[in-house]
């Protein structure tokens, strides 16, 4: 009875988790990649000399990198070549040099927590003067049943509990 409790509490969280994580990409694709209410788009590839110079400086600096959904569809390696493409972009957020450690931050949510029922959290470090942050999130598995949250506990014990967290992390 005890795991299935825990399976619904940690499941909160992986929920959360893929939550941020869709936002975030989906935060980061360009509008006329995304579907269309009642079906697929067409993409139309915008002509160079309808830009404003604003504009290309914008889509073209370090600050901005479109991800086109529409390799999911066709060519998973694609996709894939997409979001490393993103974490390079993002690295000179990451690479900034900041006083600050990242700060540990504690869901108010009680439906979401860790395997032990403690709340679940993130590290994240706001970057002064960027649109872009560094946001650390770690565990983000379940308990299928006694012996998978069992095998977890003996492996991953940091993962399943929030209560020895350091408050700050580099």
């Amino acid at each position: 009875m005890q795991s299935r409790g825990l399976s619904r509490s940690s499941a909160g969280l992986c929920a959360v988790r893929s939550c941020l994580l869709l936002l975030f990409i989906h935060m980061n694709s360009p509008a006329e990649a995304r579907r269309a209410r009642g079906g697929r788009t067409q993409r139309v590839q915008p002509q160079q000399e309808q830009q404003t110079p604003a504009f290309r400086e914008r889509a073209e600096g370090p600050e901005s990198f479109p991800l086109d959904f529409t390799a999911v569809e066709s060519n998973m390696d694609n996709f894939m070549v997409q979001i490393k493409n993103l974490a390079q972009s993002l690295y000179p957020c990451s690479a900034q040099k900041l006083e600050q450690d990242m700060k540990l931050h504690l869901l108010k949510n009680v439906s979401a927590t860790c395997n032990d029922g403690s709340p679940a959290g993130f590290y994240i470090k706001e970057s002064k003067g960027s649109r872009r942050w560094l946001m650390f999130l770690e565990g983000g598995w379940y308990c299928f049943n006694k012996q998978t949250c069992d095998s977890r506990y003996e492996t991953m014990r940091s993962l399943m509990s929030s209560t020895k967290w350091p408050q700050t992390r580099r």
